[in-house]
Parts: structure tokens; C-alpha cells; sequence
């Protein structure tokens, strides 16, 4: 009796600790719904202070402690309906293009491809994705690389009209490198050995740490990280923690140095200025503009602001001056015309004692003082006709400026509308205005109201074509030259100096 009881209790155990998957391919799994509770969990053991080589190698030690068992190259179809489900049951998302298809249309995708070592890590289901079989061709062999579409010299994710992943496409690659330590990132496009077989190299590494940052973590990644570490037991790091790439990689080269700037180990630095696009700056010669630095994360640092390289060495200019300011600010004036980098370094004290110090950079573009001269319409309206009460659409306008050196730019977005109100039928004058420093200038245009009943307001003539002369109550096609003169009147630019 006592035999009975522990035999039973023996098989009961064995339950409680997996799921027995009967009827499965016969390299899958048979004991899966592993669960190491939250990713928070997953990484207390990993230093947040550790970075580079020490960092990818406790990475590394991890994968290979939590890998209990991995799905098999051959049952990947069967799992990837867990991983990827797509829209309609028994169907996945295909990587790439994010398409519902059945599995029958997909080829197993090799991320890390073949006759790069990818058959060494290819039992993953990290790394294997379903793909449709036209979007797997279509890629080959080639390393990623923003903007190409060549079986050799490179091959962009944005190729099947979703370059959100580009995102993904990454950290898979980064994910790669911490399963099989033989694999190694490169910063080229391509990368061609007498025998190309398992040379375990996979690029284009400063586009990718771009991709990581550029196109954030997706709930899809989310959910097939869970899911994955359900069925093997091991995460993808860098979808719980995609800062881990710029620490490992981030000081490769120049490139990557520039991509990862301030992403650091504990906080993210900052300049703030509403003019700065794309962490660049144009300024006229004789401008002077503050900038603020901003820190997030736990700690309080110091600030200092110098100009610098590109990659952040920092170097004397005559290009810009600047003087120090409140609250950690400083004005920037610009002298002369040319280019610059102003960087800020926020250094703090991590709670390990050590010294900690991140910092940005942003271009400055010096250009010649310049004044705004006239604008005029490069593009009218699609709609002048309305009905009395309607209210009037900028749609289809488009604005250009001209400047006292001769050049000229698209300022629709900057100019405002004035005398816009529809509430009497007749021809009424709509005024463009934009200003610039201190100089506003004008321009105008006609829109034509009438009545409900069509009466009122100009009439246009009959057009040549025998079109009879009449007026869409929605809209107008401006097809010809004869028309724009007909309907739209451009008054004098008129220039004054604010007071």
C-alpha cells in the first residue's frame, strides 16, 4: 500500500511540472510550459552596471543556463502557430510583411541565415520565423542593410512594405550572438571568405543598433518572447531589455558611438530645444539661442557643455560662442558661418560608488543672415468654390518663401490664414501671411460663395472644352492655366516690419 501511494504521488509531481505533448514531430519538445515568473526575475543576476564583452558574456552564461530544451528545426511550423498566430486559426503572421497566411505558404526563415553558421543556432525558435516563401527568396543569404534589395550586398526588412521590422529583424540578430558565442557582428555591408560556409558573421551591425532604437519593442514581440520561453525555457534579452545593445555594442566604431549617443547604463541625456530636429540645428550668423540639458533616471548630475566632433571629441571652434546660464543652461551664439557639434556630458555617481558619464551631441549649422523677401503660392486650394456657411480648407495649399540670398523653401506649415470667414456669397480675398524674425510678408488669393440655390458670387465663364461653366459644390479641379487665372486672384506682396 505504501508502494501505491508513493507511485502515485510520484506521477502526480511529474504533472504538476510540464504539459506531455502527444502526437508531435519527434524532435519537438515533449515536456514544455516552462516559467521563470517575470523578466525582472529573469535578470537579477545580470549587473546593470556591466557593459561590452562582460555584459554579453553574462548573457550568454544566462541563455545557456535557462535553454532547457529547444523546439527543433523540423516542428517549427507546429509551434510557430503559438508564436506567431496569425488572423484566422491554424494560420501564422508572416515575418516581414506581418501577413496572415497558412503555414503551407511559409518557408522556416533563418534570421541568421545558413552559409553564415545560422544552422547552429536553427532548433531556436528565437531565431527561425515563418515567412512567406516569396519574402524568404527575396532575401537570400545578405546581411540587413537600411535601404538595399540585393541577394549580396545587403537586404532591407522595409523590402516587404513593413519596416517595423526592421526592429525585430535586430534584436533577433543581437539575440543570436549571445545563443552561439562563435557568432560575431560586423559594420559592413557584406562580407565575402574563400568559403563563405559557417563563418559566423552577420551585419550590418550600426544599421541594426539604429533599427533597435528607431523602431521600439512591438506587443508581437512581447507576447512571442512569453510564448517562447514557455516552450524552451530561455528569453530574447534585448526585447525585455533592448538598452543592452548600444552597452554592448554601442562603442564599436564612430558610427555606433554616434548611433547610441547617451544611451546609457542608467539614464538617457538630453538638450532641449524646440528648434532642434533630428538632433540638428540651424542658426543665422549674430543668433543667439539657450539650450537646456535634461536627465532621465534615478540620479542628479553634473553638467557640462563643450563643442565637440561628431563622435563626441571635443574640440575648439570659431564657428559659435556661448556663455552659461540658469539652471545648468547656456546661450549659444553664432559667428560665423559653418558647422559645429555642441555637446552636453551629465557625469553621476552610480549606487556601486562608480563614476558614471553619458553624453550628446547635436549638430549646428551656421548659414548667412538672411531676410525674408516675398512669398508666393506654389499650389492653390483644391476647393475655391463654397456655399454660403461652409467653412473654407486650406486643403491643397502650399506656400514658398524667398530670401535676400536668393534662396527659397516650403513654409506652408508657418504661414497663417487670415479673412477665411464664408458667411456672404460674393468673391472673397483670403490673406496669406508669414513672418520671419522681425519682416512679415503677404500674399493673397480669391475663393468664390454662393447661395444654396446657386446664385451669387462670380460665376466662371464656359471653359473652351464646353463644360457649360459649372461649379462643383464640393470641389474644383484646376486643370488648366485658363482656369486658375479665371477663379483666383494673386494680389501685391506686401512687406512690414513689425513694431
Amino acid at each position: 500500500m505504501n508502494r501505491l501511494k508513493l507511485s502515485i504521488l510520484s506521477i502526480l509531481s511529474t504533472l504538476t511540472l510540464g504539459v506531455v505533448v502527444f502526437g508531435t514531430p519527434k524532435d519537438a519538445v515533449n515536456v514544455f510550459a516552462y516559467s521563470n515568473t517575470t523578466p525582472e526575475t529573469y535578470y537579477r543576476n545580470i549587473n546593470k552596471y556591466s557593459s561590452g564583452t562582460d555584459l554579453l558574456e553574462d548573457l550568454q552564461s544566462l541563455n545557456s543556463e535557462k535553454l532547457l530544451s529547444p523546439v527543433g528545426y523540423n516542428s517549427m511550423m507546429t509551434y510557430f502557430k503559438q508564436t506567431d498566430p496569425g488572423n484566422y486559426s491554424g494560420q501564422v503572421t508572416s515575418f516581414y510583411s506581418g501577413k496572415s497566411a497558412s503555414t503551407s505558404a511559409c518557408n522556416r526563415e533563418h534570421v541568421w541565415p545558413n552559409s553564415h553558421g545560422g544552422n547552429a543556432v536553427e532548433d531556436d525558435i528565437h531565431m527561425v520565423r515563418p515567412t512567406l516563401k516569396s519574402e524568404n527568396e527575396g532575401r537570400g543569404n545578405s546581411f540587413y542593410v537600411e535601404g538595399m534589395n540585393d541577394q549580396y550586398d545587403g537586404w532591407d526588412p522595409a523590402n516587404c512594405w513593413n519596416e517595423a521590422y526592421r526592429g525585430d529583424a535586430a534584436r533577433i540578430i543581437f539575440y543570436c550572438v549571445v545563443a552561439e558565442p562563435r557568432f560575431e557582428l560586423l559594420d559592413v555591408n557584406k562580407h565575402h571568405t574563400t568559403s563563405e560556409d559557417n563563418d559566423y558573421k552577420m551585419g550590418k551591425l550600426s544599421d541594426l543598433l539604429k533599427w533597435n532604437l528607431q523602431y521600439p519593442v512591438h506587443s508581437r514581440e512581447i507576447t512571442r518572447n512569453t510564448v517562447a520561453e514557455k516552450l524552451q525555457g530561455n528569453r530574447n534579452p534585448f526585447i525585455d531589455h533592448p538598452e543592452y545593445a548600444c552597452r554592448i555594442w554601442g562603442n564599436t566604431n564612430s558610427e555606433t558611438k554616434k548611433i547610441c549617443g547617451s544611451y546609457g547604463i542608467e539614464g538617457d541625456v538630453s538638450i532641449s530645444n524646440t528648434q532642434i530636429v533630428d538632433d540638428e540645428i540651424t542658426m543665422e550668423v549674430n543668433d543667439n539661442l539657450t539650450f537646456t540639458p535634461s536627465f532621465t533616471g534615478s540620479a542628479t548630475p553634473t553638467y557640462s557643455w563643450s563643442f565637440s566632433t561628431q563622435a563626441g571629441t571635443q574640440q575648439q571652434t570659431d564657428v559659435a560662442s556661448m556663455t552659461s546660464g540658469s539652471n545648468n543652461s547656456i546661450s549659444v551664439k553664432a559667428l560665423k558661418v559653418g558647422t559645429t557639434y555642441l555637446k552636453l556630458s551629465a557625469t553621476y555617481t552610480m549606487t556601486t560608488g562608480e563614476s558614471e558619464s553619458l553624453w550628446k551631441a547635436i549638430k549646428i549649422n551656421v548659414v548667412p543672415n538672411v531676410e525674408v523677401v516675398s512669398i508666393q503660392i506654389t499650389s492653390f486650394p483644391n476647393k475655391i468654390s463654397y456655399i454660403v456657411g461652409e467653412t473654407f480648407s486650406s486643403y491643397g495649399l502650399a506656400v514658398s518663401a524667398n530670401y535676400s540670398d536668393g534662396s527659397s523653401k516650403d513654409v506652408t506649415n508657418s504661414v497663417t490664414l487670415l479673412n477665411t470667414n464664408l458667411d456672404s456669397e460674393g468673391t472673397k480675398t483670403i490673406t496669406v501671411s508669414y513672418t520671419y524674425k522681425e519682416t512679415t510678408v503677404e500674399t493673397s488669393f480669391s475663393v468664390f460663395v454662393r447661395n444654396s440655390s446657386g446664385g451669387g458670387g462670380d460665376t466662371p465663364p464656359a471653359s473652351s472644352g464646353g463644360c457649360g461653366g459649372n461649379i462643383a459644390t464640393t470641389s474644383v479641379i484646376l486643370s488648366s492655366l485658363s482656369l486658375v487665372a479665371a477663379f483666383l486672384i494673386t494680389v501685391s506682396i506686401r512687406k512690414k516690419k513689425k513694431k
